[in-house]
């Protein structure tokens, strides 16, 4: 039976807005830019498992570890962008992904701004996300198994570097499927935290 707006109260009403958001930014293959930021970080998310928690909205990074507080940032790029009318590049050489330090962050408890005293990255670990096909009746970004996935430790990164492109990315560090994507940064958590003990 149909429920009319009038006959629809309190979470009646969110749980429609949030299948209707749900329907509109990701019922396709191609995923806008800005919904496929939030799309991504959840698939990340999902993949690191209960050690790590979203980090508030307003951080400058996604994810931070439950235990040691290393903090993790998620950066994608797609070849195949749904407003794009330029030939479609799956090498990833026209794609970079921004690593810019920065001046400072805001506290996560107090929602203070803490300046740092030289520009740097909050966060210790990145990951890459690059979904590169191409083909637009091969494309499906909703897939995990689409896209290739780069674990990389900060420290790992030029200082003062602002982007490095998606190609440099894939010269530099190995590829990890979306079913090793945890183990990979439990491996770079690991070896952080050793060296933090010593």
């Amino acid at each position: 039976m149909r429920a009319y707006p009038w006959e629809m109260y309190g979470l009646d009403v969110h749980h429609r807005i949030v299948k209707s958001l749900s329907e509109r930014y990701f019922n396709g293959p191609i995923i806008a830019s800005n919904e496929r930021g939030d799309y991504v970080e959840c698939m990340v998310g999902l993949a690191l498992g209960d050690e790590w928690i979203g980090a508030p909205e307003w951080t400058s990074w996604d994810f931070t570890h439950v235990e040691h507080g290393l903090r993790l940032e998620v950066r994608q790029e797609s070849a195949l962008q749904s407003w794009s009318a330029k030939p479609c590049d799956s090498s990833g050489a026209r794609n970079a992904f921004p690593v810019a330090p920065v001046n400072g962050i805001y506290d996560e408890l107090t929602a203070d701004w803490m300046p740092y005293r030289r520009p740097r990255r909050p966060a210790d670990i990145f990951v890459f996300a690059w979904h590169p096909e191409c083909d637009p009746l091969l494309a499906d970004q909703r897939l995990p198994d689409q896209w290739m996935f780069f674990a990389v430790s900060e420290r790992q990164l030029r200082r003062g570097q602002k982007s490095i492109t998606v190609s440099q990315v894939q010269k530099r560090w190995k590829q990890a499927p979306y079913a090793e994507l945890g183990p990979a940064v439990a491996k770079i958590t690991e070896r952080m935290t050793r060296r933090r003990r010593r």
